[in-house]
């Protein structure tokens, strides 16, 4: 039995499916599913079932994946050891869009050439509650509409995790100074139907496709056009910056676009509020670090 073959199958079932992995792998699909068969085989039992839309474990898969992904845990913790050694470290997730970056900026400007060491990661949600599954990371934050809060809530508890409020918010639309929305006071979702939209890569819990479920039942939205998908905060600044394309995201990003002259507008849709807080894991409590950053972020967080 090798590390990889346990990986492979560990990561196989976090993402739901083979193809996934070998995404988050960066490998092929076959070989996923060729290391995983191997793995059973030499277990001598059916760890997965092979489904047309994915995997899912056995029963006796789910007690594989326990011992599995400890071993895992495990193996990452002795390599952090040395990390530890040479000073601490604070590590944590955002997802896209959050507006949190210029709060950590500043927080880590606070210890600068005091032996810490600060590992910032940036994904989409689901991949901030897996490198939070995982133990990657201490703490992650995002941003979570209330409509989405209960599905958002389920996958927290399947596995392991807990959501913290910080702070509710808005969802608005940003715009340009060249867009001819720019002097809006709000926007509805009428408006919204005609824009073209920059977002960044995300899945279930973009804010956009929770709009489109909404709207969808009152024939408002069929299809809400996007024009760009990145995830480089640069690059939707730019473009927002050309007049011609909007973004939508939340109140918390208001202050940052200002700067930029890009204006974030409420959007009157019937879209409920958005939630912003961290994830962390439910067995582990957070380190002084840790603790001292969400007050940081309370306390100095924009919107």
């Amino acid at each position: 039995m090798q590390l990889k073959q346990l990986q492979y199958f560990v990561v196989s079932v976090d993402m739901g499916s083979f193809k996934a992995a070998s995404q988050v792998l960066y490998t092929t699909q076959p070989h996923v599913s060729k290391t995983v068969k191997a793995l059973e085989e030499e277990l001598n039992m059916r760890l997965l079932d092979r489904r047309a839309k994915g995997v899912v474990m056995t029963e006796e898969g789910r007690r594989v994946y326990e011992y599995a992904a400890k071993i895992l845990r495990n193996m990452e913790m002795i390599g952090k050891v040395q990390e530890e050694k040479d000073g601490t470290l604070f590590s944590m997730a955002s997802s896209f869009g959050t507006g949190i970056t210029p709060c950590y900026a500043r927080f880590c400007g606070r210890y600068l050439g005091k032996n810490i060491r600060f590992r910032y990661l940036e994904g989409t949600v689901e991949e901030v509650m897996q490198v939070l599954h995982k133990n990657r990371c201490e703490m992650g934050f995002v941003s979570v509409t209330q409509h989405q809060f209960f599905a958002f809530q389920d996958i927290l508890r399947y596995k392991r995790l807990s959501f913290h409020l910080v702070k509710k918010t808005m969802a608005c639309l940003y715009v340009g100074k060249k867009h001819a929305l720019y002097g809006q006071k709000r926007v509805d979702a009428k408006q919204l139907k005609e824009l073209e939209l920059i977002q960044p890569r995300e899945e279930f819990f973009s804010a956009t496709d929770h709009l489109g479920h909404l709207k969808n039942s009152m024939d408002i939205f069929e299809k809400i056009p996007r024009a760009v998908l990145t995830d480089s905060e640069d690059l939707t600044i730019q473009l927002l910056k050309t007049g011609s394309l909007a973004y939508v995201g939340n109140g918390l990003q208001r202050e940052r676009f200002a700067r930029e002259e890009i204006r974030g507008i409420p959007i009157n849709s019937g879209m409920d509020e958005v939630y912003f807080g961290y994830i962390k894991r439910v067995r582990d409590g957070l380190s002084p670090m840790g603790e001292e950053f969400v007050r940081f972020v309370k306390k100095h967080l924009p919107g």
